[in-house]
This record gives C-alpha cells, structure tokens and sequence, in this order.
C-alpha cells in the first residue's frame, strides 16, 4: 500500500498556494497551509482554509519550528511558492517598516532556504516541489531573478527529492492583487507569442505564455512522487 500523501504549502496565503491547497483537497490529499503567525488576517486565513478542509500551521519561519511542523505533521511533500514584490516592499517601507525585510532576497530566496533547510533537518524527505520563473539564475541582473535563481541552487543543493517548475506571468480574473501592470504585459506578451505559434513557435509560446492559477495549480500538485520528474527543472512547454 502506497504512503497517504501529506502536503506542507509555504506561500499557501498567495494566488497560486491558495489555488494549490484547494487542488490537493480535492484530489483528498491532506493538505496543510503555512499561515505565518504574525499575519494580520491569520484568523480569516485560518477560517477560509478549514472551511476547504485543509489544516493550518503557523509555525516560525526560523528556529526549529519549521522543522518540527515538517517532521511532526509528517510531511510527504513541500510546496516552496513564497514570494514577494517591489511594491510591497516600498509599502512596507513607508508604513515605517523594514523594506529589506520584503526583498526578493529575504523573502524569494531567504524564506525559500529557511524552508528547505527545514526540510533537510527534518530527516523525513519530504518532496520539495519549487514554484519558479522563466529566467531565474544566480547571476541574473535583476533582483527577482536573481533571488529565484539562488533558491533553485538551494533547493537542487538539498539532496532530497525535488522537482523546480519555472513559470512566466500568472494571472486571471480571480486574483485579489490588484496588477493592472502585469496583467497589461501577459496580455501583450501572449498576443505577440500567439502570432509565433503560427509560423512555427508553438514550443515558444507554450513555454513563456502566461498561465492561471488554477492551471498551474493542477500541473505543480502532480509533480511529487513521478520518478521521471525528480531533479528536474521544468518548464510549462513541457508539461502542457
């Protein structure tokens, strides 16, 4: 008898972790959404994600918390989908707050790392499954793709099972973020991609084009456990 799946979602409060915790209920996975404990809308959170018939952890991102969350709720499969942006660290900054607290650096990559160290020390291997994006690097010139780049070093760097998804713009009606910015470039950028499917770019276009959290969330929760999908960076082309 195959081991229940139990899936540990960091980022679950995010457009894509929200859509990821309800794919994992769905399909009867015994899904566990990271809260962070100091969240102003913890108890909405807390209400909204019980009500799907998901559980909640507010465990510390540092300190041995995390770790205990992990190995104690028996974790079969972590979801690495935090992330921050610029305009909510300039937000922060001008509410009297420390910007760099959300940077890409501490939160992109520096969250990402408390979560798989977290997973390391919890000596249960879990599956690290880690959402990026197309062009993340290490020595990206941008801040963005640098953090990202980074984090997939130390994800590939753990020595558990792991499988990085690279994503582009992920957006949709439903997303309670307003990013009329963002929405305006995925939609500029799939008209452009569109007319290079026509004359033969459709590997291209499958691959930058944006995609809804939902869809991205149904292809990320099928990733544990596929021996063909272990240490591997992909990419949506090849999965759609």
């Amino acid at each position: 008898m195959s081991t229940p799946r139990v899936a540990f979602v960091a980022g679950a409060t995010g457009y894509t972790g929200q859509a990821v915790v309800r794919h994992l209920v769905g399909l009867g996975v015994r899904a566990i959404a990271h809260v962070r404990p100091d969240s102003s809308r913890h108890s909405e959170w807390h209400s909204e994600f019980t009500s799907l018939g998901a559980e909640v952890c507010s465990a510390a991102w540092s300190g041995a918390e995390l770790t205990e969350a992990v190995r104690d709720l028996g974790a079969t499969e972590v979801y690495g989908l935090v992330g921050t942006t610029m305009k909510r660290a300039r937000e922060l900054g001008r509410r009297g707050g420390d910007a760099a607290a959300a940077s890409h650096d501490a939160v992109d990559f520096g969250l990402t790392k408390h979560l798989v160290d977290a997973c390391v020390a919890a000596g249960t291997r879990p599956w690290l499954v880690y959402l990026s994006s197309v062009g993340a690097s290490p020595s990206a010139r941008g801040s963005y793709l640098r953090a990202r780049g980074r984090a997939e070093a130390a994800v590939e760097a753990s020595g558990l099972p792991w499988t990085t998804l690279r994503a582009s713009f992920i957006t949709g009606p439903d997303r309670g973020e307003s990013r009329p910015a963002e929405r305006a470039s995925a939609a500029v950028g799939d008209g452009v991609l569109a007319l290079a499917a026509l004359f033969g770019g459709r590997r291209l276009r499958d691959r930058y084009r944006s995609v809804t959290a939902d869809d991205l969330a149904g292809l990320l929760v099928a990733l544990p456990g596929q021996p063909e999908r272990e240490g591997a960076v992909l990419t949506l082309d090849q999965l759609r």
